[in-house]
């Protein structure tokens, strides 16, 4: 199982980490640098945080801190993971993170995600991390709920 680091997105170098970041493909999820611009509008909820592997950024994820969709609890907003560093365990182990990351924070008992209903590989692995599906999105059918319990 890869381990991973959580970092903050907040200085230069990281955000030059970023740049070099590639997708092929955006149809769960945009590229880094549209996450990263995503995360500045919505500076006042989402903080970006690299996922890293001593020192190689793999991926990021967006995290809502504050409250997420219909409810008060924690939000997994977007999270990717790059393509050369695909299939090596690396979202598995970065979910795993930002449960403990949340687990820290103290402030709510759930963490919430949307995840689109034919991403199946998202969803399989969201479930092996101990997330259960809720129930579809009020703003769009295509996606589903998932939740855990912290």
């Amino acid at each position: 199982m890869a381990q991973v680091q959580l970092i903050p997105i907040d200085d230069e170098e990281k955000l030059g980490d970023c740049e070099n970041l590639r997708r092929k493909s955006t149809r769960y999820v945009g590229g880094a640098m549209w996450l990263i611009g995503l995360a500045y509008i919505h500076r006042d909820k989402l903080c970006a945080y690299g996922i890293y592997d001593s020192g190689t950024l793999v991926g990021l994820a967006l995290l809502n801190e504050t409250n997420g969709f219909e409810t008060c609890n924690y939000q997994i907003a977007e999270m990717m993971i790059g393509d050369k560093f695909q299939r090596r365990g690396y979202g598995t182990a970065a979910v795993r993170a930002i449960i403990g990351h949340f687990r820290t924070q103290g402030n709510f008992s759930e963490i919430s995600l949307a995840v689109h209903r034919s991403n199946q590989i998202a969803i399989h692995m969201y479930e092996s991390c101990g997330f259960t599906l809720t129930g579809n999105a009020t703003w769009d059918d295509a996606f589903q709920i998932m939740q855990y319990v912290l």
